[in-house]
């Protein structure tokens, strides 16, 4: 590998470090996993030759990242069925709309990346998201609702 190589990798690396992890974390709520799941997607990623893209977040780099989260997804359960904030609750939802939940809400990212990321139509994901949003008005309190009006 070549020096320019390298220095590709890493600034591919520096530009989505912060999102990949973000997603691992808000996904997973603990950080030693969310660090290791997103290593191992950006290690995964360049062993492929995935493309070094810097300007559009790489659907295939989230799918990675997604593939190792979900083997270690878990739904919290609370015993009042309530959160008593948002990253409770997101954690309380079933991976699959967690999964497309945070790609959309929480990553802002567009239906097409994160129906591509997430390996299901854009209508499924379309689907997936307004079922989470459904699902966590449901799991919040309603002062968490009335406070951000």
């Amino acid at each position: 590998m070549g020096e320019s190589h390298a220095v590709r990798i890493e600034a591919f690396y520096n530009r989505w470090k912060t999102p990949v992890y973000r997603f691992c974390l808000v996904f997973l709520g603990e950080e030693d996993a969310a660090s290791e799941s997103t290593g191992s997607a950006f290690f995964e990623y360049i062993q492929q030759d995935g493309p070094l893209e810097l300007t559009a977040m790489p659907a295939r780099l989230l799918g990675l990242a997604l593939a190792r989260v979900q083997k270690c997804c878990a739904v919290v359960a609370k015993p009042n069925g309530k959160a008593s904030n948002l990253a409770e609750a997101v954690l309380m939802l079933p991976c699959e709309h967690r999964a497309v939940f945070i790609l959309r809400s929480v990553l802002g990212l567009s239906l097409e990346v994160v129906s591509e990321a997430s390996r299901v139509t854009s209508d499924r994901a379309r689907s997936l998201w307004f079922e989470a949003a459904m699902r966590l008005r449901e799991l919040l309190p309603r002062e968490f609702f009335e406070e951000r009006r």
